[in-house]
């Protein structure tokens, strides 16, 4: 196994059956064997198939979040820090206000939005080299909410004019920069919250007007053949599998999950609370989720069985002190979120804790995004 050390990835040699020709099935290190891509011969790093799980080498994260001074006239920046909360860096220039987006699938970029003029960008940059940051679209827009495709290939971002018509639209870029093309564009409305399937050939998006009006749609990966699925709001797909996670309603409302394009299935079911912002684990067998109680007036973070089982609350508080932006990590066993502007951590079913020391709590933390396995 020494050849497998530092690699990002594992594969075992029978594990072809899914894959085209000259490719295996790969899992991530942390993974089950059932969580990973299709990658050439060349990229993996080949196991003994009789080896087993245990005897991948372990796997090594970080979480990025926006952190800001909590004093007026400090801006936003990119922070970087170990998943033990060790070796807290600033990796993006303190020019601008920026604030965190997403990984690349490899770790080997991450997206952010900055806004050093009256408009914003989406910029991505090597983590480990603060001067390596490429201004992907440079227009007058606001541009904002970048996040990578499951092959790392491209982004999909959210714009809108500072002006004149204020809908929002989708567009992609290449992570290396070049011509932006649109993908959802709509005069009065706007596409927002795109979430990709896990094989990466369809994007589901919102659709909507106001509250009222809103239809979840799904599209290829240049915007073509549009098919309207139903009403709902911010759908999330799970990265294994053809299920389709998302909020209907808006007093009360729930979280439905659609399996292959079929009926849906409400998860939650409540008359009280309202949930939104689900979140699938890598592992695609939970689901993490937002909850206000209209009657206690407070948000709660929640986990739950993908089939809507067996929910527990992870944290909540009142206006001000509330959970919000959970990420998972790579393996779907813990959680980050930020809460009042510090950084919590959570290994569902247990309650969280406050992840960075006490020590960094002059920085308000919010925005937290787990990267994927890195290299050693």
């Amino acid at each position: 196994m020494a050849a497998c050390s530092g690699r990002k990835w594992c594969a075992y040699p029978e594990s072809t059956s899914a894959c085209p020709s000259g490719q295996r099935w790969s899992a991530q290190q942390t993974g089950d064997g059932l969580s990973g891509k299709c990658l050439e011969d060349a990229d993996l790093c080949l196991a003994d198939p009789d080896a087993g799980i245990d005897a991948m080498p372990p796997c090594r994260t970080r979480i990025a979040f926006t952190g800001s001074g909590r004093v007026n006239g400090v801006r936003s920046n990119v922070h970087i820090v170990e998943e033990d909360g060790t070796n807290l860096v600033v990796i993006s220039q303190p020019s601008a206000d920026e604030f965190m987006s997403d990984w690349s699938p490899d770790g080997s970029l991450i997206a952010f939005t900055s806004n050093p003029a009256s408009n914003s960008d989406v910029y991505v940059m090597d983590p480990t080299d603060a001067t390596s940051e490429i201004n992907l679209t440079e227009s007058e827009e606001l541009e904002f909410s970048p996040i990578f495709s499951p092959a790392g290939d491209y982004l999909v971002y959210e714009s809108r004019p500072v002006s004149g018509d204020l809908s929002t639209n989708l567009f992609r870029v290449a992570p290396a920069g070049g011509a932006t093309v649109a993908l959802a564009m709509a005069a009065g409305r706007s596409e927002v919250s795109p979430s990709f399937s896990f094989d990466g050939t369809r994007i589901a998006y919102e659709d909507n007007f106001d509250e009222d009006d809103s239809t979840i749609i799904t599209m290829s990966p240049l915007g073509l053949n549009k098919e309207p699925l139903r009403t709902g709001h911010t759908p999330t797909w799970s990265p294994t599998e053809d299920r389709l996670v998302f909020t209907v309603g808006i007093n009360p409302s729930d979280l439905h999950v659609s399996q292959n394009g079929g009926p849906a299935e409400n998860l939650t079911n409540t008359l009280a609370p309202l949930e939104s912002s689900p979140v699938f684990s890598p592992t695609g067998d939970r689901i993490a989720f937002l909850e206000f109680n209209t009657t206690t007036q407070m948000l709660a973070l929640r986990v739950m069985d993908s089939n809507g089982t067996n929910a527990v609350t992870l944290s909540e508080g009142p206006a001000g002190n509330t959970p919000n932006n959970p990420s998972w990590s790579p393996d779907g066993a813990q959680l980050v979120f930020d809460q009042g502007g510090v950084l919590m951590k959570a290994t569902p079913p247990a309650t969280a804790t406050q992840f960075l020391s006490s020590e960094f709590d002059d920085i308000r933390q919010v925005n937290p995004e787990w990267s994927p396995c890195l290299p050693n």
